[in-house]
């Protein structure tokens, strides 16, 4: 069973993968592409979800978090973070500690990050995939 500390260290192993979105691959991800891809590498997961827009709307992405992970109220390293930069939650990323994380941006890419007051302020809801162990 997995540590949030593993999905943590597999987040870094996609560093510096160029943004593609829907890509699935260290060669090309969005942010649900890594996410997916991190938990696929640890056996947590075999979802396959495509066909969404490049800004998912009218609840698509909650839904989607919804019905593969549970909501925690104290985030962890491994968690995944549901970000809004508008109105709804459009982005994903992964918490590699108590103030970093990682995900992967347009035009950047896979980045890791310093999770300041800007960005703590546009996370809705943070998710745990099923099966991993905190710390």
């Amino acid at each position: 069973m997995p540590s949030g500390l593993d999905l943590a260290r597999a987040a870094r192993d996609w560093l510096g993968a160029p943004w593609v979105h829907q890509g699935r691959v260290h060669a090309g991800c969005d942010c649900g592409g890594l996410v997916l891809g991190v938990a696929r590498s640890l056996g947590l997961t075999d979802a396959i979800v495509t066909g969404y827009g490049r800004i998912p709307f009218n609840g698509e992405l909650e839904s989607v978090v919804a019905q593969h992970m549970t909501p925690v109220a104290d985030p962890a390293p491994g968690d995944v973070a549901l970000i809004r930069f508008l109105r709804a939650p459009t982005h994903l990323a992964i918490l590699t500690e108590r103030d970093t994380i990682i995900h992967s941006y347009e035009p950047y890419g896979v980045i890791e990050h310093r999770l300041d007051h800007k960005w703590r302020g546009r996370v809705v809801s943070w998710w745990r995939w099923p099966g991993v162990m905190n710390g």
